[in-house]
């Protein structure tokens, strides 16, 4: 009974570093879409949610290969990895194992209008898929 738990063990392990292995190799190829197709996708996401504010324009596109925390062009933190591990065959896995999707993280700005003076979107778009998993805007005096 010991050995059929120990070998259990061992071939969750294999897998689960198998798996992470595998997870290096598809990062390390790069990205499937550009930063121009990220950058448009949060310019269309942006102007489907805000209609009512014109003229946005990037600022700054970046490719985060493994964005555990991604920050603007001033430094500040705009998104942070919070997964505290990963289920593999019914194991909870440390979250290294599990690393977050590479992404291009596409900041957007806008001219001032109507009663605000600021407005900022920035936007993490999936590197592989071209799906937006975060995103935030904000507008300010």
């Amino acid at each position: 009974m010991r050995r059929m738990v120990l070998a259990v063990l061992a071939a969750c392990m294999l897998f689960a570093v198998g798996a992470w292995a595998l997870r290096l190799v598809v990062t390390a190829t790069g990205p499937s879409i550009s930063g121009g197709v990220a950058a448009k996708l949060a310019l269309q996401k942006v102007a489907q949610e805000h209609p009512e504010v014109k003229g946005f324009a990037v600022v700054r596109t970046h490719y985060e290969p493994v964005p555990w925390t991604v920050r603007d062009s001033r430094g500040t933190m705009q998104y942070s990895e919070s997964t505290s591990g990963c289920p593999i065959l019914m194991v909870q896995l440390p979250s290294w194992f599990c690393p977050p999707p590479p992404a291009w993280a596409v900041e957007l700005t806008a001219p001032p209008q109507g009663q605000w003076v600021h407005y900022e979107g920035f936007f993490l778009v999936d590197a592989k898929t071209g799906r937006i998993g975060s995103e935030s805007f904000s507008s300010s005096n």
